[in-house]
């Protein structure tokens, strides 16, 4: 039998400070463990690092990946980098929601007061995650500094870039809720999140010049990658684009996301238990 919610249910007028609440109390008991939480956050963060230090190596001895040097690339790997550990940390259970289906527990987030995505949110946050922005704004903080230093930038530059992970990660939800909206059909998701979410977001960290057209084209529409870094930081460097890149990934952002959410209400509407 299908399991239906109600189309008119939206976010109380208290749900976000409730979910402010619980990811305060979430943190107070990873600091519990000092040195586990601190200890986990610099080995998440140190392996991705290595990503960018053998791209760092080979940009070294080449000098230029289609016209960027290894600075350049360094504002598109740090922001992209940062807002993965931030989408990691708040979407951990939509990141994972195919246990949820498998497993039949979404039934019990079905009967809950709160809208269901949102029920997600609050349920886990891993901040261990933090190690992933930490070491991205590292990334990125070195490369801005020589770029500023070379003039290539100017200050108040820094203080957009300094937003583009949370615009970043506001894309990565709305990318990862919409493929786990497609499980209230699919079920099975994890390997699609492949294609729709982690290859994606591992091309955001080059130039997207180098890609051939047709994938340039995926990045630029149905899962939006070019606006968490590649369209604002073109600009920025003076590379091509117009002024209006600036407030093309913050509108991205907002649009991606509402679209997500509605299309993960019309998706609920479908879902049918594992009982059935």
């Amino acid at each position: 039998m299908s399991r239906t919610t109600s189309p008119g249910r939206s976010p109380s007028t208290n749900l976000w400070p409730v979910l402010w609440l619980l990811a305060r109390a979430g943190l107070r008991e990873r600091m519990q463990y000092k040195f586990s939480f601190l200890a986990s956050a610099l080995i998440r963060g140190a392996s991705i690092a290595v990503d960018f230090a053998l791209v760092a190596v080979i940009l070294y001895r080449f000098r230029f990946v289609d016209g960027w040097d290894v600075f350049e690339v360094a504002l598109l790997y740090g922001p992209a980098s940062a807002a993965q550990g931030l989408f990691r940390m708040v979407g951990y259970e939509i990141e994972g929601f195919e246990n949820y289906l498998i497993n039949g527990t979404f039934d019990s987030i079905l009967i809950r007061p709160w809208p269901t995505l949102f029920t997600l949110l609050a349920r886990r946050m891993d901040f261990n995650r933090l190690g992933i922005t930490a070491q991205g704004l590292v990334v990125c903080a070195l490369g801005a500094a020589k770029l500023v230093a070379r003039g290539q930038l100017q200050a108040w530059d820094l203080l957009y870039i300094a937003l583009l992970p949370l615009f970043g990660a506001l894309v990565l939800l709305a990318v990862s809720t919409f493929t786990a909206a497609l499980g209230f059909w699919l079920i099975r998701i994890d390997e699609l999140q492949v294609f729709t979410l982690y290859a994606p977001l591992t091309a955001s960290y080059y130039p997207l010049s180098i890609y051939p057209g047709w994938l340039r084209g995926l990045l630029f529409t149905v899962i939006p990658m070019a606006f968490i870094n590649y369209v604002p930081v073109l600009y920025l460097l003076g590379k091509g684009g117009g002024v209006w890149a600036l407030a093309a990934s913050p509108a991205v952002a907002a649009v991606a996301c509402a679209l997500a959410y509605r299309f993960w209400l019309f998706a609920e509407r479908h879902y049918q238990s594992t009982g059935s």
